[in-house]
């Protein structure tokens, strides 16, 4: 993974960014973004949570975790920061 490609995930996926997904048609609420050391090398992990394009949380939304990229090309983007 390049510096290029790390410091654009690290800014889309920064906690506390509400995203929306243009693969789920929805938006989700960041809580964190991490990185993992595998035994092919570095990988990331954001974990987030359904929400509204405020940030709040939709009713029953579970945590859940995924390595997706962002497809900036179909529309997906930040659309707010939750404080």
């Amino acid at each position: 993974m390049t510096q290029d490609t790390q410091q654009i995930l690290e800014n889309h996926f920064k906690p506390g960014n509400v995203v929306y997904s243009f693969y789920r048609r929805s938006y989700d609420l960041v809580h964190a973004f991490d990185y993992l050391s595998t035994p092919y090398g570095f990988s990331w992990v954001v974990t987030v949570q359904a929400c509204d394009k405020d940030g709040n949380i939709a009713l029953g939304a579970a945590v859940r975790t995924h390595s997706t990229y962002p497809d900036f090309i179909r529309g997906d983007k930040v659309v707010a920061v939750k404080v």
